[in-house]
């Protein structure tokens, strides 16, 4: 796992995420779906303040190569 700033491009070693139950359950049905078809590779989700992004978090699916298997 690796969680950047895409603001700064700098790595972080940590964060937290308040989810309400609604946006945990948003979240876990995206990454279920990114898991089923990987060919997607990247979803986000975020929330807006009118037509502007609020805040936003992108998940990138890393599929397993000969360099990063595990």
């Amino acid at each position: 796992m690796r969680i950047t700033n895409y603001e700064t491009n700098k790595p972080l070693s940590a964060v937290g995420l308040d989810l309400t139950p609604q946006e945990a359950e948003e979240l876990a049905v995206y990454l279920r779906s990114l898991v089923a078809k990987p060919e997607v590779r990247t979803l986000f989700l975020s929330e807006l303040d009118g037509n502007e992004v609020a805040r936003e978090v992108s998940i990138h699916l890393i599929l397993p190569t000969a360099h990063n298997e595990r």
